[in-house]
């Protein structure tokens, strides 16, 4: 009788546990479009305003950016897996080396700047990785690269190498 009763316990919990789940996945707005002042653009920004960036040749497969000390600077747009992100056209999914799920954007994944520390700032754009560059993620406008405004006071980071 005891037996009986501990295993539908456990089943019940098991069954909360997979509705848990099931509700924690599913769509969720992470992005969301905002006209910017400093570039006179509408840009892709977080839900919480932050701009969001992605590194010139970075695609899905080609991943630049992948180690700790990137990641220290240029934060991924991570989502749990199994969510779908909203909140603009053209938002995907990738699954990182390591397992993680990174928002993309039209297949560039995204990422924010640890120097902006309010909504609206883009002291990232235009800053250097090696040849490659990192880019306001622009939604409207010429489709040309947001013009890069004079680097601020900083060391920069590492030359573009992440370790």
């Amino acid at each position: 009788m005891d037996v009986r009763r501990a295993a539908v316990v456990i089943g019940a919990v098991a069954l909360l546990g997979g509705l848990a789940a099931g509700a924690a996945a599913g769509n969720q707005a992470v992005v969301k479009s905002a006209k910017n002042r400093i570039l006179n653009e509408t840009i892709l920004v977080t839900t919480k305003g932050k701009t969001l960036y992605r590194l010139s040749g970075e695609k899905q497969g080609a991943l630049s950016c992948a180690t700790p000390a990137c990641f220290a600077i240029w934060r991924p747009l991570w989502i749990a897996p199994g969510t779908t992100p909203t909140g603009a056209k053209n938002l995907g999914t990738l699954t990182r080396p390591d397992g993680r799920i990174q928002v993309t954007y039209k297949g560039g994944p995204l990422y924010t700047y640890v120097r902006d520390k309010n909504a609206g700032q883009v002291n990232g754009n235009g800053q250097k990785a090696g040849v490659a560059t990192w880019q306001v993620v622009v939604t409207t406008g010429t489709g040309s690269p947001a013009p890069v405004p004079k680097p601020g006071p900083g060391p920069g980071y590492g030359n573009g190498r992440y370790g």
